[in-house]
């Protein structure tokens, strides 16, 4: 009998075990179906992503508890602290700051936009109010520099090509390589013989200081970069200290610009501005903010001249300037008044073209585009006929007189 009760408890314990065996394998099975529908669902992201939310809000809350304000998703200690680490200027109404586009490696520009146009305002420079139309690209975006050097936004929707050529006589970037006439000897246009005949020996390095092809190409590589480039508001201008501009109520510089000893900080002896070589060199170097470190200024391309024509076409078209480019109009000249009594003012309101002035001129303005070997075109002209499409072939080694200037532009280095 008791062989018999040990039998009997063995067999219950045995099944026993096999219950809880199958116990744990059903459980393990849901606890695996369990963990696969909440991978599935998302529940874990969803726990961690309500975590994270939770956790922003709260510190979004300390941050304003603390004083600071957000702007375009990053904090500042003030309205103070966010001018100064974009650049330390204050943007219009319209305008904010916004990110830079990939291809924009500089770190000297800032990306402002207004919503639907992408401008890069160098530092140092601030958007200027006061007309209207200045804050707007379609009317002409005005910009400024500490100096008082104020210029316009030109957009370029398409890219520049390496070469340009209006026409099979006109080129640029072009050396001129013809021979000059008897009077010169047999001087090849650009070169140092030229230019100590010219200027004296050495005034001029041509080999460093005339750089056509490196500067054209380093323009293109920026305005298609960029999407455009700043030109000069007025006729390229010149102070009492010598410092080369595009400023308001100043001296236009012209081809036969000479100043005294001394007024010219960049040179111990007397500073020859005129000529084509003179204002090449000069509007190169043009002492407005950042010139040489973060954007360059130069002599204006036939090629943005061109670029800045069609803007204003298209913006006549828009119905945002009544400037017609294509028309001969009186009203936009006003003769060479201005220039001769050494002002870079229009002599009426006619002659401004989305806020850049004097373009049928107070004087033909030369640009970098060459012709024939031997010659700089002016565009512009110094009369009412043709002013903005015509070509003016005028030797580079020509001291012309007052009717004869330049117009400057920058872009982004």
């Amino acid at each position: 009998m008791f062989k018999g009760k040990e039998q009997k408890q063995e067999k219950n314990k045995g099944i026993t075990l096999i219950a809880l065996v199958i116990t744990i394998i059903v459980m393990l099975i849901l606890v695996a179906v369990t963990i696969t529908m909440a991978i599935n669902g998302g529940l874990f992201e969803n726990a961690e992503r309500a975590v994270g939310e939770t956790q922003n809000e709260l510190d979004k809350e300390q941050q304003i508890a603390n004083g600071k304000i957000q702007i375009d998703g990053a904090w500042y200690d003030s309205m103070d602290d966010y001018l100064t680490k974009i650049g330390g200027i204050s943007l219009p109404e319209g305008w904010r700051k916004t990110e830079k586009p990939s291809e924009w490696d500089s770190n000297k520009v800032i990306a402002i936009t207004d919503g639907e146009n992408i401008v890069p305002l160098p530092n140092g420079y601030e958007i200027i109010e006061g007309v209207e139309g200045e804050t707007s690209v379609e009317k002409g975006l005005v910009i400024k520099d500490g100096k008082g050097n104020e210029f316009v936004w030109i957009p370029v929707t398409e890219d520049l090509s390496f070469s340009y050529s209006y026409s099979s006589d006109c080129s640029e970037p072009t050396v001129l390589t013809g021979t000059a006439s008897s009077s010169y000897g047999n001087n090849v246009y650009d070169s140092q013989d030229m230019l100590n005949y010219l200027y004296g020996e050495n005034y001029y390095n041509y080999a460093e200081d005339f750089n056509y092809e490196d500067e054209y190409a380093d323009m293109v590589e920026s305005v298609n970069k960029y999407n455009g480039f700043y030109i000069g508001r007025y006729e390229t201008t010149i102070d009492e200290e010598g410092n080369i501009g595009s400023k308001y109520n100043t001296t236009v510089l012209r081809a036969d610009s000479i100043l005294k000893e001394g007024t010219n900080p960049n040179r111990d002896d007397e500073p020859y501005y005129y000529r084509w070589y003179g204002l090449y060199y000069t509007t190169k170097n043009a002492n407005i903010e950042g010139n040489g470190e973060y954007v360059q200024t130069a002599m204006i391309y036939g090629v943005l001249w061109d670029k800045t024509m069609d803007y204003i076409r298209e913006q006549k078209t828009a119905g945002n300037t009544t400037y017609d480019v294509d028309i001969v109009t009186d009203e936009w000249y006003h003769g060479s008044s201005v220039v001769n009594s050494g002002q870079a003012n229009p002599g009426t309101e006619g002659d401004v073209a989305l806020n850049t002035w004097d373009l049928a001129s107070n004087a033909y303005e030369w640009t970098q585009e060459a012709t024939q070997g031997r010659g700089r075109i002016c565009r512009s002209a110094g009369s009412a006929a043709g002013r903005t499409n015509s070509f003016y072939d005028f030797h580079a080694t020509t001291n012309y007189p007052e009717w004869v200037s330049t117009r400057i532009i920058f872009y982004i280095k």
